[in-house]
């Protein structure tokens, strides 16, 4: 569990989301044991196609790259003023370049996790997950809802008992000779 809840500290975005771990982790008792496993291939899919994607950024990274490389050569070439800026500038693409092209290397050497799929796994895998987060907030609310209707109707009890309590007959002191039964047959 700790290990679950370290690995998705930190969102996509870098923002802590340790709360929305927990409540996710909560929400997973709602599904059968087949269900979990879907919702994490999933979710293994799910994190393969996004490295896919930053992997084309990075590629389209190193184009551009280049692209800016030649620029500043051409422009330091022409414009003598420039050429120390420009020999700054390239140095720096050049740095970016190589941390970029090792990133690159890296990913190629360590393939990514690649679940084994059944047809509609990821579809199923968001359904499966949303019912499970949508059960879990139902149960939240429920919760809460039956919480104030506890406090409400221990309210409405006592105010009830008061009331019943001064119009309860059996609590009526007798005034006249005629009994309480008496009064009531008129």
């Amino acid at each position: 569990r700790s290990v679950v809840m370290a690995g998705a500290a930190l969102s996509a975005d870098g923002i802590d989301s340790m709360a929305e771990t927990q409540k996710w982790m909560d929400s997973f008792q709602f599904l059968s044991p087949e269900d979990q496993k879907t919702v994490c291939r999933c979710a293994c899919l799910e994190a393969v196609d996004a490295e896919k994607a930053a992997w084309e950024v990075m590629r389209k990274s190193l184009d551009t790259h280049a692209w800016a490389q030649t620029k500043v050569n051409i422009v330091s070439e022409a414009n003598p003023e420039f050429a120390p800026r420009g020999e700054q500038l390239s140095q720096q693409l050049q740095q970016r370049e190589a941390v970029i092209r090792d990133i690159l290397e890296e990913l190629s050497s360590n393939p990514p996790p690649t679940p084994e799929q059944q047809p509609g796994e990821k579809i199923k895998g968001k359904i499966f997950s949303g019912y499970a987060r949508v059960a879990a907030e139902a149960t939240s609310v429920t919760g809460e809802v039956a919480q104030a209707a506890r406090g409400w109707f221990s309210n409405l009890r006592e105010t009830v008992g008061k009331l019943g309590a001064a119009e309860d007959p059996t609590q009526r002191k007798r005034s006249s000779g005629v009994g309480l039964e008496d009064q009531y047959d008129a």
